[in-house]
């Protein structure tokens, strides 16, 4: 069963995950990885530090699973 990306869910999962995902996180202002270490906490709590749109983000990042085929965290 295919899960979606949530708020909840922890950028180091997505990250991993899907790589290609740090260019999404970029668009939004979120820097996912710093000194080549993936940032820890959810996507929500860093999309609220840097005043991103969530609802946004999280359809990108979805949409970015759904291109690749792969089974979501």
């Amino acid at each position: 069963m295919k899960l979606p990306i949530t708020g909840g869910t922890l950028i180091e999962d997505v990250v991993r995950a899907y790589p290609r995902s740090v260019s999404v996180f970029l668009e939004f202002g979120i820097r996912a990885i710093v000194c080549g270490d993936v940032i820890w906490g959810t996507i929500k709590e860093e999309a609220e530090r840097v005043g991103a749109d969530l609802d946004k983000l999280l359809e990108a990042l979805n949409r970015l699973t759904e291109e690749r085929q792969i089974p979501t965290i």
